[in-house]
């Protein structure tokens, strides 16, 4: 063995640590793709009412200016522009239901739709002006689509749109002094507030919900650095221990066999305690109490955006029961992170009847797959490794290594290693999903 093996050894630890880093921030874009796509039902109902509002106020702002020419008995000539007026609104509705969906999937806004409600509305003010200067209500096809247009600009050039739209029946007003220019001004002003306040309602609803996503992100990102931490900080030094024991055993061999066996005895003990920390860190075991794993829990859960009632009727006296326990709510924390994303209640109570204990997770928003990733079998490759090299070491060395290998065949991740571990201490671990509630049970014997 050259001595170049160590600091191989060392690095082999360090990709793996890296690679997991890196697997963590792929998974966060995913995630965050995703999210956009498929938007909580809180933005899409946010997403509904604006809309409504926006198509309800551009037929009521129509409806008030075809009431306005009939009270003025406007002639034939003022069916062209409001008609004209008609289409620019139409066309407003088409460009603001655009932008709000813009915001809704990530796409951006056409700019065709904007020009065609601009020169639609151009259209109709020029003609108005030239054609009939007092009728009041001829620039208020181009002030609301100046609104419409302005909640999609970013703010500085937005407000200065919208002051533009205000303005415009004013200067009417002031130059031509028309026949329901007031009401013009008012109904200009009223459109430009509530379009952009409403928009802005929108905006300020969608940064709430990326804040939400991206802490469950964070939450989900801090588990998985945790986890990489461990296994580097684990196996890392283990791994340099391990090549300079087999580096001087091999020296020895030569010159004291007896000593290059003691240190092969050594170097063996060392792989089979990486194995065990492989497999504890695979498995979820950390001495972490429950006090704390019901808190973390409920932290995590809250700044995911579900909120988590906890009841505590009794717990176990400190012991492998309180662990099991502790290990079913950290487990259960994690399913509805990665399975429910639009859960909004959750409660985790723990309990006991006259024979056993009993913990108990729900959440609402469950994912069809929920039950199926809860009952699956499939292996995580840290713990698949650890397995094949258990088995190996049993079939190939001596009789030392068969506890090792019964204990690796039962093993696994997630709930299915949770059911594993319960049924060893005599209890039972049940999931099942109604509608969108998805419920963990497990019970372990007093």
């Amino acid at each position: 063995m050259s001595p170049g093996s160590t600091p191989t050894a060392a690095s082999a630890a360090d990709q793996a640590h890296a690679s997991a880093t890196s697997a963590t921030a792929t998974s966060g874009q995913q995630v965050d793709n995703q999210a956009r796509i498929n938007p909580a039902r809180g933005v899409l109902a946010s997403w509904l009412y604006t809309v409504i509002t926006f198509v309800c106020m551009f037929i009521f702002g129509a409806i008030i200016t075809l009431g306005n020419a009939a009270q003025v008995r406007a002639d034939e000539w003022v069916t062209v522009p409001v008609l004209g007026m008609l289409v620019g609104l139409c066309v407003g509705v088409t460009l603001m239901r655009r932008g709000l969906h813009s915001g809704l999937v990530g796409h951006p806004v056409q700019q065709a739709g904007i020009g065609l409600a601009l020169v639609s509305s151009l259209v109709v003010f020029a003609y108005t002006l030239i054609a009939k200067p007092d009728f009041g209500m001829g620039t208020f096809p181009l002030a609301v689509t100046l609104s419409a247009v302005a909640c999609l600009l970013p703010r500085r050039i937005g407000l200065t749109v919208i002051a533009v739209a205000v303005v415009l029946p004013i200067l009417q007003h002031v130059l031509f002094e028309p026949t329901g220019s007031l009401l013009a001004i008012y109904m200009a002003a009223f459109f430009a507030f509530t379009l952009y306040l409403s928009m802005w309602a929108f905006n300020l609803m969608l940064q709430l919900d990326d804040a939400r996503k991206t802490e469950k992100d964070l939450a989900l990102a801090r588990e998985r650095l945790r986890f990489a931490n461990e296994l580097h900080d684990a196996q890392g030094h283990t791994l340099q221990v391990l090549a300079l024991k087999t580096e001087l055993a091999e020296r020895l061999l030569d010159v004291d066999i007896e000593a290059a066996r003691e240190q092969l005895r050594d170097a063996r003990q060392l792989a089979a305690d990486a194995l065990a920390n492989t497999r504890s860190i695979a498995r979820g075991y950390r001495k972490v109490s429950l006090e704390d794993e019901l808190r973390n829990a409920v932290d995590v859960l809250e700044a995911a955006g579900t909120t988590c009632a906890l009841q505590i009727h009794t717990t176990p006296e400190e012991g492998p029961e309180k662990e099991l326990i502790a290990r079913l709510v950290r487990e259960g924390t994690t399913n509805l992170l990665r399975h429910a994303t639009e859960a909004t209640q959750a409660s985790i109570e723990v309990a006991a009847d006259s024979s056993s204990w009993v913990v108990r997770m729900r959440n609402n928003g469950a994912a069809p797959d929920t039950l199926a990733s809860a009952n699956g079998s499939a292996t995580d490759p840290i713990q698949a490794e650890a397995t094949n090299l258990d088995r190996g070491s049993a079939a190939g060395g001596s009789g030392n290594h068969e506890p090792a290998a019964r204990a690796s065949a039962s093993t696994g991740t997630g709930i299915e290693s949770l059911r594993s571990a319960f049924r060893e201490a005599g209890g039972e671990v049940e999931s099942t999903l109604a509608g969108e509630e998805f419920t963990l049970t497990g019970r372990l014997p007093r």
